[in-house]
């Protein structure tokens, strides 16, 4: 965090881990949780753009990627998951991983 905003980012690899591109944004004032979310959206708005059909989104942030794997209700920044899910629907593929 820098002057409580927070600022996220990541990486586009392809199938092979070759490096593609990388991509930040910042966020404002918000919970790390929210954040792990929110690179989630921004790295397929940004797999989107580039007419990707298949993604893996890996995350850092087991609570993250259950919420988007096992739908569960009681997940308490359902905006986003619903905001995810629906750009996830313009791919293919998408599969979301825990490393």
């Amino acid at each position: 965090m820098t002057n409580n905003r927070s600022i996220v980012g990541g990486v586009i690899q392809d199938s092979l881990g070759n490096w593609k591109e990388g991509f930040r944004k910042q966020l404002g004032r918000c919970s790390i949780f929210n954040a792990k979310l929110w690179v989630i959206v921004y790295g397929l708005e940004v797999a989107r753009l580039r007419d990707y059909r298949k993604v893996i989104a890996e995350s850092d942030c087991l609570e993250a990627v259950k919420c988007l794997t096992h739908r569960s209700g009681d997940c308490h920044s359902m905006t986003l998951v619903r905001k995810i899910t629906t750009v996830k629907k313009c791919f293919q593929m998408v599969k979301f991983q825990f490393i």
